[in-house]
């Protein structure tokens, strides 16, 4: 079944957070992620909101609980009380 990642980011530099999210998109590929989308409060563009694609569960959890993750939050200027993550599984998914 597959699964999302819903994480939320507070962000010091759009510019920095790119740089480095690009480059971890060799890791997240490793862990199964076939998509990602990067979004921004339109009243706040320092809140983020990242979503992830992964096949299963299984996969978007090894992402998240990947050793290397943290130092890259640091690296790209997460301010770091506000790494906020939610798992959600699919449920239906319509295209109008």
């Amino acid at each position: 079944m597959r699964s999302t990642l819903l994480i939320r980011y507070r962000i010091e530099d759009f510019a920095r957070f790119k740089r480095v999210f690009d480059h971890f998109g060799t890791n997240r590929r490793q862990h199964g992620a076939t998509a990602h989308r990067l979004l921004h409060l339109s009243d706040d563009p320092q809140e983020m909101v990242v979503i992830i694609e992964f096949p299963s569960r299984d996969e978007a959890q090894a992402f998240l609980n990947d050793p290397k993750r943290p130092l890259a939050l640091v690296e790209s200027g997460i301010h770091p009380d506000s790494d906020r993550a939610e798992l959600l599984e699919e449920v239906e998914a319509f295209t109008y």
